[in-house]
């Protein structure tokens, strides 16, 4: 099976977008403050873009070493996914 080489480009950058707006919400529950903080004050912002990056590291890792498999190939951008669970339960956490 030939490879698209534009997938791979693409679907990291579209997991990055998804851990920036899970890490918008997880700033705006925290503390119960309900505000989006990393925009008003000086050091939030770098806070901010570390947890979004963190957030989206499991995805991104999982969605590369399971494209590398052939039998886990096709069905590698849904099992990528799984890499939020850790964040959702956080965030599902603080919203309580």
């Amino acid at each position: 099976m030939q490879k698209n080489n534009l997938c791979c480009r693409i679907y990291p950058v579209v997991i990055i977008l998804v851990s920036a707006v899970i890490s918008a919400a997880i700033f705006y529950f925290k503390n119960g403050a309900h505000q989006f903080r990393f925009l008003s004050e000086k050091g939030a912002f770098f806070d901010f873009l570390g947890i979004s990056l963190v957030i989206a590291v499991l995805p991104v890792a999982l969605f590369y070493y399971l494209s590398e498999k052939e039998k886990f190939e096709n069905s590698a951008r849904r099992l990528s996914l799984l890499g939020f669970i850790p964040a959702l339960v956080y965030l599902v956490f603080l919203m309580l």
